[in-house]
């Protein structure tokens, strides 16, 4: 899939493909120049939203059918080995969370110190704010491990993604929630440079 601007200039090509195995991410940064001819586009992509800036850079991940990097197979697992890793993956995100919760209040301070300073200076600002508080994912942790504490087996079956949600905490919300809080974690932002993503 190949995108274009106004005048059929293309400044990079997508390759996507549908099917069940997760093989990775990737992002190609665009010139906006003109107009966005989405055309097939929009059933690619997760969203389209504006952009403010005359740059802007598109994350994709690839699908395949078949062998791919998640093996179609099933791995058992003991409930107190499961249990344990669950809650020390919990236990990660909360402190990671709550480090970027705290970047986040001293962000929105900082804007609305400036705000006010230009306010008080007689300048018609816009109230506007590009900060977005984090959101706390443990709820998701709470809910996997209650299922393990219910479940009666004690030896508990997982398929592939379920390993590598539950085991390696590659969550489908991950790369997203790494993203929004890179400015305000420093252990966010070594994570998400750790994974590529920045």
């Amino acid at each position: 899939m190949s995108v274009s601007n106004a005048d059929d200039t293309e400044w990079g090509e997508i390759k996507t493909a549908s099917g069940f195995s997760d093989c990775g991410s990737g992002s190609s940064a665009f010139s906006i120049k003109d107009a966005w001819y989405v055309g097939g586009v929009a059933n690619e992509l997760v969203s389209v939203q504006p952009m403010p800036e005359e740059s802007g850079r598109i994350y994709w991940k690839n699908y395949f059918y078949g062998e791919g990097c998640i093996m179609n197979m099933e791995v058992s697992i003991s409930k107190d080995k499961l249990l344990k890793t669950l809650k020390e993956n919990r236990e990660n995100h909360k402190a990671m969370y709550e480090e970027a919760r705290a970047g986040y209040v001293e962000k929105a301070k900082e804007k609305i110190a400036e705000r006010m300073k230009q306010l008080e200076d007689g300048e018609a600002v816009r109230l506007h704010f590009d900060v977005h508080p984090p959101e706390d994912k443990t709820k998701h942790y709470d809910k996997a491990i209650m299922m393990v504490e219910w479940n009666e087996q004690e030896t508990i079956q997982l398929t592939g993604r379920e390993f590598q949600t539950l085991i390696m905490d590659e969550w489908e919300w991950l790369d997203g929630w790494l993203l929004q809080n890179v400015n305000y974690s420093e252990n966010t932002r070594m994570y998400a440079a750790k994974k590529g993503l920045i």
